[in-house]
């Protein structure tokens, strides 16, 4: 993994190993969290990453085809 930052890289890395975070750690990662109205009014199209696919299911049913332009087509024969 290349990561310019290495602190992320740590905990990414202890993330994915199932290894407990620092409280240092844990600081850094909880202050980049953002609410749900923050991320849909500024990130909208940005990647999410859920635990479970109960969570992916429910939030594909909710939000995943919501159709952003209306086409209509006009066939002539």
């Amino acid at each position: 993994m290349r990561q310019s930052d290495s602190t992320l890289s740590e905990i990414l890395t202890k993330i994915g190993n199932g290894e407990r975070l620092g409280a240092e750690q844990i600081a850094l990662t909880e202050s980049r969290f953002r609410s749900r109205s923050w991320c849909k009014v500024n990130v909208p199209a940005t990647v999410r990453l859920f635990h479970r696919n109960h969570d992916v299911d429910a939030y594909n049913n909710n939000n995943a085809f919501i159709p952003e332009f209306e086409n209509i087509a006009d066939d002539k024969m």
